[in-house]
Order: structure tokens, then C-alpha cells, then sequence
């Protein structure tokens, strides 16, 4: 029912000990929680659940505070054909073209996806910390494994728009999707959404999902225009333990 794992990734960038808590099932009251927070050493706990009053009441009661409502599309759906991309773009994915990219550029894009997360709604959290976070995630992304594949699309040499895709037994996650502001409302991301999805097509993936939180209307609108159907709700909560 209540589930903790040690979010190294967060932990590392954050400087302190950051749990994640899922609550799959409503729980009867708060000292379930408590029981489970007394057995780790937790500076921050970001928690995950299901929509259920008893939970809400429970963490409103232990402190905990709402940061976002957490959004689980699954593709559901025909393929759409991927139009064409506006002349002077190109999409790469060959990692010694991406292995090319500039620190500036990546940063760029980073702090455009991360602008839309819970990190920066959090007022507890360092601008600086959500920025990190998210320039690492990119970087980790790239050039260190983090995701499986992924596809990115360049004006000249600069990058200005990315996909990121992980593959989990028979599903295909779409994992980090963004485009630098001054290139927005081009179709640069509806673009790299069919064209990943051509791609784990291609690879036999047929169980497709992404998530995204509530706040990014721009987000769900674009994959509810792809064929993405809401699979799954959660309410995001975090607490802090000790200050930044």
C-alpha cells in the first residue's frame, strides 16, 4: 500500500536525503505514513497518490504540501503520419552529431522543460536546485544512458527542440519533451511525438505512455491530440524535513 525509494538522482542534486512515497490504495489514517517515515532518515519526501480523500486528509494533516497533479497518457490510438518539418530543421538522433551540442544549448532547452515541473512550484527548492536537476537530466539523457534513445531537432547546429524515450520490458516511455521558447508554435514538438511514435512502432513497442503534470495545458493538449487517452491520476505532495 505505501511503497519508499531513495531517489538518488534528486538526492545527489539536492544535497540531502530525498524519498519518494507512493500511495497506490486509500489509506484508513495517517499512521501508516508515520509508521513508514519512522524506518528512513528522509530530509524531503515527494509523494505520489491516488486520488482518495482519506490520503488528502492524511498528508494535509502530517504537513505534507500539494505541488501538482501528475497526468499518465497511454497512447491509444492510430498512428498519425509525420508532416514534414519546416525548412532549415532537421531531427538527429546520431550520437556524434548530439555529442557535438553545446553546454549553452542543452541549458537552454533544460530550463524550458524544467520551468513547467513541480521543482520550480516548489517554493522550498532552490531556482538554482530545479535548474540543475534538469540540465543533468538532459546531459544524463545524451551522453550517459539515462534513456534509451533519443531524437533531437537542430536549426543549423542548434538545438532547439528534444525527445527522450525509455524502454521498459514492452514499454516505451516518452521521458523528457521540450522546445526552446523562440522556437514554440512551429510543430516542433507534435513532430517529435509521432515521429517516437513511428519509432517504437518500428521497434514493437505497442504500450506507449508519458507523463505530465496538470499545469502543462500545452502538454496534454498535444498528446491528447496524438491519440494519448489519461490512463492514470495522482496528486504530487512534498515535504520538507530540514531547510535548504
Amino acid at each position: 500500500m505505501i511503497k519508499f525509494r531513495r531517489e538518488s538522482f534528486d538526492s545527489s542534486i539536492l544535497k540531502r536525503e530525498v524519498y519518494k512515497m507512493y500511495l497506490s490504495r486509500p489509506l484508513r489514517d495517517e499512521s501508516a505514513i508515520i509508521t513508514q517515515l519512522r524506518k528512513i532518515s528522509a530530509d524531503s519526501i515527494f509523494c505520489f497518490s491516488t486520488f482518495a480523500p482519506q490520503n488528502i486528509a492524511a498528508l494535509e494533516k502530517l504537513g505534507f504540501s500539494l505541488v501538482t497533479i501528475r497526468n499518465t497518457y497511454r497512447f491509444q490510438g492510430l498512428l498519425v503520419k509525420t508532416k514534414s518539418l519546416l525548412k532549415g530543421f532537421r531531427v538527429v538522433a546520431d550520437k556524434g552529431i548530439l555529442a557535438k551540442l553545446t553546454v549553452a544549448d542543452i541549458n537552454r532547452l533544460a530550463d524550458a522543460i524544467g520551468s513547467m515541473s513541480r521543482y520550480y512550484r516548489d517554493p522550498k527548492i532552490l531556482r538554482s536546485n530545479a535548474r540543475a536537476i534538469y540540465r543533468n537530466w538532459i546531459t544524463n539523457s545524451l551522453y550517459h544512458g539515462y534513456a534509451d534513445q533519443c531524437f533531437a531537432i537542430l536549426k543549423g547546429d542548434l538545438l532547439v527542440a528534444l525527445i527522450t524515450i525509455k524502454l521498459r520490458q514492452r514499454t516505451g516511455y516518452i521521458d523528457l519533451l521540450g522546445v526552446v521558447p523562440q522556437f514554440q508554435k512551429k510543430g516542433l514538438g507534435a513532430y517529435l511525438v509521432q515521429h517516437c511514435l513511428q519509432y517504437l512502432n518500428r521497434e514493437g513497442f505497442t504500450d506507449i505512455r508519458v507523463i505530465t503534470e496538470g499545469e502543462n495545458v500545452a502538454a496534454n493538449i498535444l498528446y491528447q491530440k496524438n491519440n494519448f487517452v489519461i490512463n492514470a491520476v495522482e496528486l504530487v505532495y512534498h515535504k520538507h524535513f530540514k531547510n535548504f
